[in-house]
Parts: C-alpha cells; sequence; structure tokens
C-alpha cells in the first residue's frame, strides 16, 4: 500500500483492509483526486528463499490456473530472494487478473515495484518504480513480449 501510494500519486488516499476471502487478501481503497472512491482486491504471492525451487514463471503459471475469472483482481509477487527480474523471459499470456506486480526490497535500501495492467504486459510495457530515501523514480520500460 505504500508503494501504491507513492506510486499513484501524492494527492491519493489509500488505505487498507485485510479481509481474507476466496480470491483476495486485502482490499485497498482510493481516494482519487476529484473524489472517486476506487477499491482493487489484491491477493498477496511471495517467491520465496532459494531453498524454495519454486520460479516466477511457475507462479504464473499458476495464477493462469487458480484465477481463470478474475478480471478485476490485482495479484503482487514479494520476491523474496536475489533475481534478475527480466519480464523477457516471463509469458503474461493467459492471466485473467487485471494487473501484476513484482516488489520487493535490496540491502540498498531501495523499493521497487514492476508491473502493470496484464494487457500492458502482454504487450511488452511495464511501469518500474523505484523508492529511495522517500524519492520516486517511475519509468516505462518495454520489453520483447512472448
Amino acid at each position: 500500500a505504500y508503494m501504491m501510494k507513492h506510486f499513484a500519486s501524492d494527492r491519493s488516499i489509500i488505505m487498507v483492509r485485510f479481509v481474507e476471502l476466496q480470491d483476495f487478501d486485502c482490499v485497498i481503497r482510493e481516494v482519487m483526486e476529484g473524489g472517486a472512491i476506487v477499491y482493487m482486491p489484491v491477493q498477496l504471492k511471495q517467491l520465496a528463499n532459494h531453498e524454495n525451487s519454486k520460479n516466477l514463471q511457475a507462479i504464473i503459471d499458476q495464477l493462469k490456473s487458480k484465477y481463470p475469472r478474475s478480471s478485476d483482481l490485482v495479484v503482487a509477487i514479494w520476491i523474496n530472494r536475489d533475481i534478475n527480474l527480466d519480464f523477457n523471459n516471463l509469458d503474461f499470456r493467459g492471466l485473467n487478473i487485471e494487473q501484476l506486480w513484482f516488489f520487493g526490497d535490496s540491502t540498498l535500501g531501495e523499493l521497487t515495484l514492476d508491473g502493470g495492467r496484464v494487457s500492458d504486459l502482454v504487450s511488452g510495457r511495464y511501469l518500474a518504480a523505484v523508492m529511495k530515501d522517500g524519492k520516486r523514480t517511475v519509468s516505462l520500460v518495454r520489453f520483447k513480449p512472448h
């Protein structure tokens, strides 16, 4: 939620309600700049440490079968290990969720948030945000999709 607040805008108000239901772990409520309210159900996942042999593509493939009709769902995957997050090697086709995000932190004190709408990921583009010392940088990154 902290990353989403700073990613969205400085004027957004974001609140989180933790409630675990079948398709989501929490709901993010955002009050937009004009006063409109948006609710986003969020499913939280984790790419565990190296002792777990599961890779990121395996988690994405599980999302394809576990959430076949969840077009309003946001999935956020915490990267809990050192990896090279290379979107060129990931296949997003067949995902029927609204958004997919990858987030993590580094020993340098950076928080990262990469991803976006699945339609953009399938088209070969994602948003990359880095926060360090309270300052954020956001950029659009293009990659070669599958």
